[in-house]
């Protein structure tokens, strides 16, 4: 059974995901214009019902994990400031936080770098597709 996301958890996973992957440098291409939030949203309803669950709790927890620190949630933030504050969960002295951190940021390079038009620009063709 796949279960639907709300407008609130599409925003959280696409701010989340252009946070990560904003574009620029030698991949013009942000997370966003590949549509990789999307493409998360899409593989998230092949889980199982538990992780569909977890994964939007996820999302949740750090939309409102800034209130304790910032007095605003990650939605509110600015660019800059979620920049800064996922940098700060990326290197938090907690392992748990930081897993958290690593486990979105990989997930997300994970769909991101498994687009066309980013592959193209790394010059990267995957073994099976090879001739």
């Amino acid at each position: 059974m796949s279960i639907s996301f709300s407008n609130r958890e599409k925003q959280i996973l696409a701010a989340l995901v252009d946070t990560i992957l904003p574009g620029g440098g030698r991949i013009p291409f942000s997370a966003i214009e590949v549509g990789t939030h999307h493409k998360i949203i899409t593989l998230s309803k092949n889980l199982p019902t538990e992780a569909q669950r977890g994964f939007k709790l996820l999302l949740h927890v750090i939309n409102l994990l800034p209130l304790f620190t910032h007095f605003r949630t990650f939605l509110g933030m600015n660019e800059k400031k979620r920049q800064e504050f996922f940098e700060n969960l990326e290197n938090s002295r907690l392992l748990t936080k930081r897993n958290i951190a690593m486990a979105i940021k990989g997930f997300v390079c994970l769909v991101y770098y498994n687009s066309p038009d980013v592959q193209k620009i790394i010059e990267y063709t995957p073994k099976c597709l090879k001739e």
